[in-house]
């Protein structure tokens, strides 16, 4: 019996110290003593680009571009009032989740040792977070950023988007992406939409209402292929667009030129 109780004994003392090496090696694989706890990522604002619904740019030289997210989608509210195009927006917008790499407190730093005593571009996100975009780390040739008293710095693919022609951020549809056309006038031919079908005026020989259809439908997705300031003089007014519900049309002047077609905005001096 004894015999018995001391073999019993040792299994279970085996037992045990089985279960404590487990139990061991268990918390090692948990915690991994000596390893380093993750480093939390540190963005250039605490807003997420999902968040943001307006964006302003200040430029060094006074002008301002303003823009408006409304009902997602992004409109440009000066100096033109224009749907704005959507990439250029986006890519602005982006900023507000860019990874800073690095952190200084600046309040008694030099601000021209960062090209931010007179910042070339200062972007306003929401009217309330105001980021000072400097000059370029020469080491890692990334962009100092200012946001409050602290410098961030952050990947430089977003400055060529933010220093871009005002003309850059015009959307290159050529008409408002929800309008519903009543009426185009063109040099040659006018087309009124009557009880739900377009008639043309003169009547064309060979213009069926598929065809009509089809050439309304160009016009609604027309794109330009670059859009830039019309400096000239104004030009004689020949297409009117209508839309529906309404007397005031968006005009164009049709010019051609070196084999190449251009719609003059008069009233926005865009071509």
């Amino acid at each position: 019996m004894k015999q018995i109780l001391q073999h019993l004994n040792s299994r279970t003392l085996l037992n045990i110290g089985l279960f404590g090496l487990i139990l061991v090696l268990v918390l090692l694989v948990l915690f991994e003593p000596g390893k380093k706890a993750a480093v939390k990522p540190q963005f250039l604002t605490e807003l997420k680009q999902t968040a943001v619904d307006s964006i302003e740019l200040r430029r060094a030289d006074s002008t301002r571009i303003k823009l408006q997210k409304t009902k997602g989608v992004w409109f440009i509210t000066e100096p033109y009032q224009l749907p704005a195009n959507e990439f250029r927006a986006q890519s602005v917008s982006a900023l507000a989740e860019s990874k800073s790499y690095v952190q200084y407190d600046i309040k008694n730093a030099d601000l021209k040792k960062f090209k931010l005593d007179k910042p070339e571009v200062t972007v306003v996100l929401n009217k309330n977070i105001t980021l000072e975009v400097g000059g370029v780390d020469p080491i890692n040739n990334r962009r100092y950023v200012k946001n409050g008293d602290t410098l961030h710095l952050v990947g430089d693919t977003f400055y060529y988007q933010i220093i871009g022609a005002m003309t850059a951020y015009v959307s290159y549809q050529l008409l408002p992406p929800d309008i519903k056309l009543g009426k185009l006038v063109l040099p040659k031919f006018t087309l009124t939409q009557k009880d739900g079908d377009w008639q043309i005026s003169p009547a064309q020989k060979d213009a069926s209402a598929d065809s009509i259809n089809e050439f309304i439908d160009e016009w609604l997705h027309a794109q330009s292929l670059e859009i830039s300031e019309y400096k000239g003089a104004a030009q004689k007014v020949n297409i009117q667009v209508f839309p529906t519900g309404t007397d005031k049309p968006i005009e164009f002047t049709l010019q051609k030129s070196n084999d190449n077609t251009y719609l003059i905005r008069n009233d926005l001096k865009l071509r």
